[in-house]
């Protein structure tokens, strides 16, 4: 991780005052609220910020969040702002994964100042400081008014540094491209009279609204990927009768006049050969006819949990790639023109990706003989590791660090088809941190270590290395997946945060020294307790630990009795545990949180009317 800057923790609970009541009350008057969208915590129960602003684009439609501290600015500084910050404040804007902005306000002369606390600030900030706070001084330019929003687009412009959405162009372009030929074949179809009947209608129409309603609402970002440029989706049936359903799903695009719904007489054996994944075909009942709203909710989710697990939708964000990049790193070390040497140069393994790896794929295609076709190259970098001599992988090598020493760039255009590394998303993130004006970074939690004496992954660390990289797991896990359900459901983020059914999250790793059996295999324990006193939610990680409040053995009891933990009473809300088989993957954190989103989804759909 990057090194901190701050040698302090985050603030503990703060008491409130009438004076910086009134600074929040006024600020919410003056706030541009058509595209601010304020939320924060009056009556200040929360430790190092007032609470988050959401701000949103013209068609009200959430762009990301930041974190707003807002303090009092007295009558002497109005034509100086400035404010006197703490340590503990300056340590939580450091760590946190949303932008900190700190306003200051002058009630009676109805204007407020700002200043992003970002990286490059903190760093000047933290070269300066010699006691428990200093002074931060915020530009005139920076100001808050009512018939002065400018500050809304320079706010959208720190929101997008540090996160960011990411759609694989290619998963776009295919989904492009299938919709473009089955709109060329629905041209062909006449506009018919339908024939099963105004009530079989109505229910298709309740089928289409929901659907459409779904994509356009809450699932937006799943009609990004699937049906990215196209208006609405429309149904082509066939068969509609009390046990029998045959239909297809057609998108429409925007700016053409065509039918929601339409029947045909057949599906054409062109469309059913290019376009099955649209076609759908029931035989023994029509769900249309007995829960339209639940159907096409269904095939939303469906939908939604295929983006999901084939992680269309990705998530740059500083704890994401950090693990990414030094997992990539580690698998491809022997080939790279960068040592093991920590904390990594980001500037330097960018060139490294953008120049050095290029050429060394140009060095591996001239070495495999391989023909170049319109001046492109094809190039899996596991193939590499599969079929390749370790002496010709260091030849090669030796060829691309010398050219990349004398500048001799590749020539050829190059398509990275490998499956288990995104280079895009590499590239991406190291853009991400250049932006963010990261100059270095370390690893987020112990490599592997790979011992050929035992034939057992688990070996590859030890309890106290196993223990540090769940404890990155853990901790970083709800704050990632609350950003990426903010990112692309923001509409259901209340239901969906990672907290929203539980308020502490007990951990306890077992680990041992030595492994000769299947049964030594690591496990986990893993219990959610919830509270109904006002706490904020955490997660508690042991390692080996007779210390953890709840033991597997008599956990059960406290489902209905409970159990009070630092005075604090709990239910027990769920368990689980097994193996910890996801350790060993690259990418653990990234690996966890899909499978943590899946299974958060395919919950919310249960509740959603019973959604099968």
């Amino acid at each position: 991780m990057v090194d901190k800057i701050f040698d302090s923790k985050p603030a503990r609970f703060p008491s409130n005052s009438s004076e910086e009541y009134n600074s929040v009350i006024k600020l919410l008057d003056l706030l541009d609220k058509n595209q601010v969208k304020p939320d924060p915590k009056l009556i200040d129960k929360f430790p190092n910020t007032d609470g988050e602003v959401t701000i949103v684009d013209k068609e009200q439609f959430p762009i990301g969040k930041c974190e707003i501290q807002i303090k009092t600015l007295p009558n002497s500084d109005i034509n100086t702002p400035k404010y006197q910050c703490e340590l503990p404040f300056l340590s939580y804007c450091e760590t946190s994964l949303l932008p900190v902005i700190l306003i200051v306000v002058n009630a009676e002369n109805e204007r407020a100042f700002w200043m992003h606390l970002d990286r490059e600030k903190l760093i000047d900030l933290g070269s300066k400081i010699t006691g428990k706070s200093i002074t931060v001084h915020i530009p005139l330019g920076n100001v808050i008014q009512r018939k002065n929003n400018s500050y809304v687009s320079k706010w959208i412009q720190i929101i997008k540094t540090y996160i960011k959405k990411k759609i694989e162009v290619d998963v776009l372009e295919g989904y492009k491209k299938k919709y473009e030929e089955l709109s060329k074949i629905m041209e062909n179809y006449p506009k018919p009279i339908h024939t099963i009947g105004k009530d079989n209608l109505k229910l298709l129409n309740i089928f289409i609204d929901t659907l459409n309603n779904a994509l356009d609402g809450d699932f937006k970002s799943i009609k990004e990927v699937v049906y990215s440029s196209y208006w609405k989706i429309s149904v082509a049936y066939t068969e509609f009768s009390d046990d029998k359903l045959s239909f297809a799903i057609i998108p429409i695009k925007y700016g053409d006049n065509d039918l929601l719904l339409r029947e045909i007489r057949s599906m054409t054996p062109i469309i059913r050969d290019r376009m099955a994944r649209n076609i759908i075909s029931h035989y023994v009942e029509n769900p249309i006819k007995t829960k339209p709203v639940e159907y096409a909710l269904s095939l939303v989710k469906n939908e939604t949990l295929e983006v999901i697990k084939k992680k269309h939708l990705q998530l740059i964000c500083n704890q994401l790639v950090y693990e990414y990049l030094t997992d990539f790193f580690d698998y491809a070390q022997i080939i790279l023109s960068i040592e093991n040497i920590e904390p990594f140069d980001v500037q330097e393994f960018a060139e490294m990706m953008k120049v050095y790896l290029p050429i060394w794929a140009e060095e591996y295609n001239l070495f495999k003989n391989r023909p170049i076709v319109d001046s492109k190259i094809y190039f899996d970098i596991e193939e590499v590791f599969w079929h390749t001599l370790d002496k010709d992988k260091e030849i090669i090598t030796n060829r691309a660090k010398k050219r990349f020493q004398e500048k001799k760039n590749c020539s050829c255009r190059l398509t990275y088809t490998n499956k288990a590394f995104s280079v895009s998303y590499i590239i991406e993130s190291l853009n991400f941190l250049l932006n963010q004006k990261v100059k270095s970074f370390e690893r987020p939690y112990p490599a592997k270590t790979f011992d050929n004496n035992s034939g057992f992954v688990w070996s590859w660390y030890n309890p106290e290395t196993a223990f540090q990289k769940l404890s990155f797991v853990f901790k970083e896990l709800p704050k990632v997946y609350d950003l990426f359900i903010e990112l692309y459901f923001p509409r259901l983020s209340d239901k969906l945060k990672f907290y929203s059914n539980f308020n502490l999250l007990l951990i306890n790793i077992k680990y041992g020294d030595d492994f000769k059996y299947f049964s030594d295999s690591p496990s986990i324990e893993m219990f959610y307790l919830k509270s109904e006193e006002n706490i904020v939610p955490s997660t508690k990680i042991y390692l080996n630990s007779i210390d953890c409040p709840v033991k597997w053995e008599n956990h059960s009891e406290y489902f209905e009795d409970g159990i009070v933990i630092d005075n604090i009473k709990y239910n027990l809300q769920s368990s689980s545990g097994g193996v910890i088989d996801y350790l060993y993957d690259k990418f653990t954190l990234q690996q966890y949180l899909y499978k943590y989103l899946e299974e958060s989804l395919e919950k919310y759909f249960k509740t959603m009317t019973n959604v099968e």
